[in-house]
């Protein structure tokens, strides 16, 4: 690109090194400032990027003024100070885009989702969060922050954002039934960057898009797992089975209530999942989700290894075969490996799609037995492969990231 480099403020998470990586790869076109804690103690991450906190600024105004972006991105558009941020962009022309950051379930999934956290988390009274003064200090600065940006302009985005609150706290609906409440123009961006219209499905359920506003770009992680597909073959030496976990029970690092699995479940789970790989020869390795690397409630075997950080395409492509559930990481799993799915639900959108077109072997995760799995048997049909990349990725060409780029340079 000749000329001036782009502004784009990123009103995105830098603490997940996945979540960054689609701009890492087409930074050479832009200039980029994140924005996500609002507190500067909040931030436990150094980024080689400029950063700012939403504290700092007293209004949506004074923080476009100081960085005077041309276009702004969001990683979502929940919370009152990104709504009211959107708002003012809106006035000032300044061009907004939502970008996907993960696959979706449909909406029904999601508010069963939170309906078992909820519950959980009232079995549990150790993780009821409790009003300190930190707490307080977050909530007194989003009201003023939200109250010191409004204008005339943005009436109608400020009277969502309480209207929200009322049916969250009088109603007790969950965050994702309240804003179904109050779908509109106050949260809707110029562009939503999905990686499928069938992942944008939420979007249309809950906000009440157009499909037409929903530009399709693939999903930019899958490039890395093209490239290195050519360099990264099974592994033969020390074979091995690998599982993509997922934090579904509680974590109080976090402050996760889970989802009605408990840890003893949960180990249950690991090790008839290892009778499996030892039958066959192969160590079980677990990679777990960012939000478990503190747990320690993992039961403990020599065949079972825990990984943290890792390439996790390499990972990935050097296994035997993959188990797993909903999870982003699941699908380059699928589209390049024998997996084996565990559905928790009857509901589940990814599974649902698994199930429908035989892509991977299905299985319950309550009441499998170890040898239930025939994951290395499992073949897969090229139409329904095919069907199975135009619904989550787009298409099969490494160049995601470099449809992101002529969006946001557009």
């Amino acid at each position: 690109m000749s000329g001036k480099r782009k502004k784009i403020l990123l009103v995105w998470g830098y603490h997940r090194s996945d979540w960054v990586e689609v701009f890492n790869r087409i930074e050479a076109d832009f200039d980029y400032t994140f924005l996500y804690w609002v507190f500067p103690e909040q931030d436990h991450t150094p980024i080689d990027k400029p950063v700012i906190y939403w504290s700092s600024y007293k209004s949506a105004q004074d923080l476009l003024d100081d960085v005077m972006p041309d276009k702004v991105v969001f990683l979502g558009l929940d919370t009152p100070n990104s709504i009211i941020l959107l708002s003012v962009c809106k006035k000032r022309r300044i061009k907004t885009c939502f970008l996907q950051h993960g696959i979706t379930n449909n909406f029904e999934t999601y508010v069963h989702f939170l309906s078992l956290e909820a519950k959980a988390r009232s079995q549990n009274p150790e993780l009821i969060p409790i009003q300190n003064e930190s707490k307080n200090n977050l909530y007194r600065f989003l009201v003023a922050f939200v109250l010191k940006s409004v204008r005339f302009y943005n009436l109608r985005s400020t009277w969502d954002i309480f209207l929200f609150q009322y049916y969250k706290r009088v109603h007790k609906m969950l965050d994702l039934q309240a804003y179904k409440k109050v779908a509109g123009k106050s949260r809707i961006p110029d562009v939503f960057i999905d990686y499928t219209r069938y992942n944008a499905q939420i979007y249309v359920e809950r906000d009440n898009i157009d499909q037409d506003s929903v530009v399709e770009v693939g999903m930019p992680s899958m490039d890395l797992y093209f490239e290195k597909a050519k360099v990264y073959q099974t592994q033969t030496q020390s074979p091995y089975l690998l599982m993509i976990d997922q934090p579904l029970t509680e974590n109080k690092a976090f402050n996760l209530a889970g989802y009605g699995v408990s840890r003893k479940q949960m180990n249950d789970f690991y090790l008839k999942l290892n009778t499996y790989a030892e039958s066959v020869g192969c160590k079980l390795y677990i990679k777990l989700h960012p939000n478990s690397y503190e747990d320690d409630f993992r039961v403990e075997h020599p065949n079972i290894e825990y990984i943290r950080k890792a390439d996790n395409p390499k990972l990935l492509l050097e296994s035997t075969a993959v188990f797993g559930m909903f999870s982003t990481m699941m699908v380059p799993a699928v589209y390049f490996k024998p997996c084996c799915v565990f559905r928790l639900w009857e509901i589940g959108k990814f599974e649902n799609c698994i199930e429908e077109l035989k892509v991977a072997q299905l299985l319950d995760f309550h009441s499998f037995k170890p040898f239930d799995i025939d994951v290395l048997n499992f073949e897969k049909n090229r139409d329904d492969m095919n069907t199975f990349r135009d619904r989550y990725f787009y298409k099969a060409d490494n160049q995601s990231a470099e449809r992101v780029r002529e969006v946001l340079l557009s």
